[in-house]
């Protein structure tokens, strides 16, 4: 096996054919700490990247749910948090993509939360107002869509990239 530094997942994976021909490579951020938990195997390494990631986003969701078994309130205040987007940060961060791309992100995500609201506003309204629960899930999410297509289109229009 060839010489291996703490460089991004990114170019690791691309310079997987390197490694298998004992060549030195260059691994950074979360690289080494998995490259060791794996048992030095490469393979297994990636393997265990994309089981961690699954693992912890679902443990948030779990939890989220089981919270409001409880408290709705508080599971509320947890699923408003920004966990996902904190999530894609870390992982792309790890992942290694450059600052600027991670900036890009949250920017498209702040202005894409706004229609998100669609859906907070109107599902309540409808199941308030006696229509089922998966109409109004239905109907509430239909309307969510097409306010992200409008949303879009007028964010386009006014020089945003998406």
């Amino acid at each position: 096996m060839g010489h291996v530094e703490c460089t991004p997942f990114a170019e690791a994976i691309h310079a997987l054919n390197d490694i298998k021909n004992n060549a030195s490579v260059t691994i950074k951020r979360g690289g080494c700490i998995l490259y060791y938990l794996a048992g030095n195997d490469w393979g297994q390494v990636f393997m265990l990247y994309y089981v961690l990631k699954i693992l912890i986003s679902a443990v948030v969701i779990v939890a989220i749910t089981e919270i409001a078994k409880r408290n709705t309130g508080f599971a509320a205040l947890i699923a408003a948090l920004p966990l996902t987007s904190l999530l894609a940060f870390v992982w792309l961060y790890l992942d290694g993509s450059s600052l600027s791309e991670i900036a890009d992100l949250s920017v498209q995500i702040f202005w894409l939360v706004l229609p998100s609201l669609t859906l907070f506003l109107l599902f309540p309204v409808l199941l308030q107002q006696g229509m089922g629960f998966w109409p109004s899930l239905g109907l509430s999410a239909v309307a969510t869509i097409i306010s992200y297509f409008i949303f879009i289109f007028l964010l386009r229009h006014n020089g945003m990239q998406f």
